[in-house]
């Protein structure tokens, strides 16, 4: 994924984690439940800047749409970010 060039800049995460699980995640409780599935801290303040720019930012030209983007987002982050971890996680 080309727009998430970002997460190569992130550690793997400590343990392998389901991206579907990691996806239902992201989407059901955004960045609260995200972070502690990855058990990741500075997944909390990526996804608190993302939450942040979709909630306040973007609320204002789209209305009431900014927080279905929000937890969609959110789900694709989980997925990309346990896809790529688990990748690294092998290659070593």
């Amino acid at each position: 994924m080309e727009y998430l060039k970002f997460l190569k800049h992130l550690p793997p995460l400590r343990q392998e984690v389901s991206p579907i699980g990691a996806f239902f995640v992201g989407i059901l409780f955004g960045f609260i439940g995200l972070p502690i599935y990855l058990r990741s801290c500075q997944d909390f303040w990526v996804l608190l800047a993302l939450w942040f720019l979709f909630t306040f930012l973007l609320a204002i030209p789209t209305g009431p749409i900014a927080p279905v983007l929000s937890w969609c987002f959110q789900g694709l982050y989980g997925y990309a970010r346990a896809a790529d971890s688990n990748e690294r996680r092998q290659k070593r």
